[in-house]
């Protein structure tokens, strides 16, 4: 076991959380895509979704055993309107995604692990 391996190593989602937790406001809502879910609890906040873990949607075998359609699930997480969402830089290879993220801007990278979106005004 290296130190530089386990205890030096950058902690992405932190980074994330540190940098949405000063731009939320009491009832905004965030969806983290494909991103770690431990970010729900590091900004205290529900995931807007009962499929928390990120391979559960967004993984199609998974999706198929467990019979969830994705637009469908999409549209109901959109329905509640997180002005954040965060992904991993590259999206999905689903056409539901990028649909999704129509109403979204880019507005932050971390490092090259995550990208933070956030709703369009309009």
């Amino acid at each position: 076991m290296q130190k530089k391996d386990y205890l030096d190593k950058p902690d992405h989602a932190r980074e994330t959380a540190n940098y949405l937790r000063p731009r939320l406001f009491p009832d905004d809502r965030i969806y983290m895509g494909n991103y770690h879910q431990i970010v729900y609890h590091l900004v205290q906040q529900e995931s807007p979704t009962p499929y928390v873990h990120r391979s559960l949607i967004w993984e199609k075998r998974h999706r198929q055993v467990l019979k969830i359609s994705l637009t469908k699930e999409l549209e109901r997480i959109q329905k509640i309107n997180p002005r954040f969402v965060v992904f991993q830089p590259e999206l999905p290879d689903e056409p539901a995604a990028k649909a999704f993220l129509y109403r979204y801007r880019e507005i932050k990278k971390i490092r090259d692990k995550a990208v933070v979106y956030e709703r369009r005004p309009w």
